[in-house]
């Protein structure tokens, strides 16, 4: 592979010295960002530089840095990044190439390793500075104190540590998998950061500004974090304050752990009576019954007080004895009142009790969840904390459990109105909480298939004699699939040709007979008015411009494979893609593509690439962002640009030859959807489309 690329560099060298002469060849980084910002797609560079950081975590990529300022290359030389370390001198060259955002980066073709230790002195910065442009990518060190810490949520490959730097909050990424204990012990602490300054954190737009790390090994603890179990208690300080949180980031919590489930939350009975949700960073959880103390990051869903990323200890004090539980049935808990499903919150940590029959079992290490049929509605009881308790279970049998009702609930903004219980789950205690009222009968599925297969013994006689008759039988299935195949490709044919030939109607074969009566009308005032025939020619043109705009896009359509991708993010992307030139798109496309059907999709698939031309043809817009979601059986899609914006009352209409929002309100109006158009001049446009599916599925 490197042999085809060195190949390639050399061959592309050698044609540019042949066509232009000797090119010129960068050597040093700021020159290399210089070409790189001025758009020179194919320069050159060789230059010797330190390696300050290196990553794998989205391709091979090296941050280097010389004397005149720092970059990002992406390798594609043969060279096992593992074999490099932070303060590596080496030669790097290779060129500068587009990729597939459409923006240029600096590709490297040739590394060689040249001295160990070489890492350049690290610049002392402030909070200010990081939130700067003052230091791009070079390597820089800052104090501060750690506020939080933990691993992702979503990939627990990286690490996340926020820092107060001099009353800035900072931000520190590590591609580093750490256990929630490691980054616990930081909290409080007074930490000395060595990395480089990057413009954001992979998928979160809203941090524009942090620090990347090599390594855990990067932050030097320079003094020591209190007790970490010193914080206020939650039962003294307020959780929110005119709706702002409080000013301490940790709280704790003392009393009675009354149960546990998905290994790592738990839910606490205060010594005061208060129910408090623990989301433990630990890996050891405490079990039922146990007295603790509860540290953690305050949040809520207005039901409960929950401690995010939470540790805990063994609290000496006395145990409360267990609750007795509570005969319940399902219906007490959960019911559905006028179409919505209705939950009784009174039951949320208190000891309850039902009976039914067992429909599923967990799957050991993976899942912890039972599922028991209680006369006709299903149950949820969630044994992850005491999995003995279903070792001599099976489906079929009837028990009787008791637990802690759980309501399942969502963490909300605190100036959401409404709050969301989701479910409800019922936690056993202990083993002995799951009793086995009666066994399965005696004819199981297993026997069943014991007799199945005697029975099989007596019928291989039929099946022989059966033989000939299923090969016939499978030679004419074949022959009727191959028809009915025929059969359903012609009807796709025909449903193709239909669907062009109303494209074509609705948009060129009007626009066609517009363009004929403007010439007719300007052909009437030829002799009369030149000035009037002017204008009517001036507005054929613009409609035959149209006209040829939209017999391209149906060329595009035919040729395009955008509705056979699996995602609508990527079928977006490459219906936008030949139009967006040095304009950027940014697409979250949150929909499931089997949930629309071809109609629709190719519908708003030509809407939004219409919006996105207008934008870009218009509006002269560099920012495009297009953003689309399901709100119950209603497709709602947007697409907004930073470009310079019109007043909606002047915008040029179809008799000045703008076509292009007229066309966009009929395609909506055949789906009974509706357009919301939002602008003002230097403030870009906002287009909201509306398209209700139910009526889609009628047409």
């Amino acid at each position: 592979m490197f042999k085809r690329l060195k190949f390639a560099f050399l061959l592309v060298s050698g044609l540019a010295v042949a066509a232009f002469g000797e090119p010129a060849v960068l050597h040093s980084i700021s020159e290399l960002n210089a070409a790189v910002a001025h758009g020179d797609e194919g320069a050159l560079y060789a230059l010797e530089a330190s390696v300050i950081i290196t990553t794998k975590t989205y391709g091979n990529s090296l941050v280097l840095q010389d004397e005149t300022g720092a970059t990002t290359v992406w390798v594609h030389a043969p060279l096992d990044l593992d074999t490099l370390r932070c303060g590596d001198l080496v030669r790097a060259s290779g060129d500068v190439k587009r990729n597939g955002r459409g923006g240029l980066s600096i590709d490297c073709l040739s590394l060689k390793i040249l001295e160990r230790d070489r890492l350049p002195e690290p610049l002392p910065v402030s909070g200010a500075d990081v939130l700067s442009d003052a230091f791009p990518q070079k390597l820089i060190r800052l104090e501060g104190t750690v506020t939080d810490a933990g691993p992702d949520e979503i990939d627990v490959n990286w690490s996340h540590v926020v820092l107060s730097v001099d009353g800035v909050t900072v931000y520190v990424v590590c591609y580093t998998k750490s256990s929630g204990s490691q980054l616990g012990n930081l909290i409080g602490a007074r930490v000395s950061v060595v990395g480089v300054i990057r413009s954001r954190i992979q998928g979160l737009q809203l941090i524009k500004r942090n620090v990347l790390v090599n390594s855990l090994d990067s932050i030097t603890v320079l003094s020591p974090a209190e007790d970490l179990f010193c914080a206020p208690d939650i039962a003294t300080t307020p959780l929110f304050v005119n709706g702002r949180k409080p000013e301490q980031t940790r709280l704790a919590a003392v009393g009675s752990v009354l149960a546990g489930w998905d290994g790592n939350k738990i839910l606490l009975r205060t010594d005061s009576g208060q129910l408090v949700k623990g989301e433990l960073s630990q890996e050891n959880p405490p079990t039922c019954g146990s007295r603790i103390r509860l540290v953690g990051t305050p949040e809520t869903d207005f039901y409960n007080v929950i401690l995010a990323r939470a540790y805990w200890r063994a609290e000496p004090g006395p145990i409360p004895s267990q609750e007795d539980a509570t005969p319940v049935f399902p219906n007490q808990l959960q019911w559905e009142q006028l179409g919505v499903l209705r939950y009784d919150f009174s039951y949320h940590g208190r000891a309850v009790s039902v009976t039914g029959v067992v429909c599923s079992m967990p799957t050991p290490g993976i899942d912890g969840r039972l599922f028991i049929d209680c006369d006709g509605r299903l149950v949820m009881v969630d044994v992850s904390a005491v999995p003995n308790a279903v070792r001599d279970l099976g489906v079929g049998f009837v028990v009787g459990v008791s637990g802690i009702c759980v309501m399942e609930t969502e963490k909300i903004g605190i100036s959401q109105m409404f709050p969301h219980i989701s479910g409800y789950r019922i936690v056993p205690r202990t083993a002995d909480d799951i009793r086995v009222l009666a066994r399965p009968p005696w004819w199981t599925p297993a026997r069943l298939l014991v007799v199945i297969g005697a029975l099989s013994l007596g019928l291989v006689g039929i099946f022989v004699w059966n033989l000939q008759l299923r090969r016939l039988s499978e030679r004419r299935g074949r022959q009727l699939a191959d028809e009915r195949f025929a059969r359903e490709a012609s009807d796709l044919k025909v449903v193709e040709r239909t669907r062009l030939a109303v494209e074509l109607h609705d948009s060129i074969s009007q626009n066609l007979t517009g363009v004929s009566m403007e010439v007719r009308a300007a052909r009437r005032l030829a002799d009369t008015d030149k000035a009037a025939m002017q204008e009517y020619l001036d507005l054929a043109l613009k409609t035959i411009d149209s006209s040829r705009g939209e017999l391209r896009n149906c060329i595009w359509d035919l040729r395009s494979c955008a509705l056979e991708e699996k995602t609508f993010d990527r079928a977006i992307r490459l219906t936008v893609e030949p139009h967006l030139g040095d304009a950027q798109a940014l697409i979250r496309f949150n929909i499931p593509r089997d949930r629309i059907s071809d109609d629709v999709a190719n519908a708003f698939l030509r809407i939004i690439r219409e919006l996105v031309v207008n934008a870009i043809r218009h509006g002269r817009a560099k920012t495009i962002r297009i953003a689309g979601s399901l709100g119950g059986d209603t497709l709602l899609f947007s697409v907004q640009d930073d470009g310079c914006g019109f007043v909606l009352d002047a915008s040029p209409g179809m008799e000045d030859g703008h076509f292009g929002l007229q066309g966009i309100r009929e395609r909506i109006k055949v789906f009974g959807g509706k357009l919301v158009l939002s602008s003002e001049p230097g403030k870009g446009t906002k287009a909201v489309v509306s398209i209700p599916l139910a009526a889609t599925k009628r047409t």
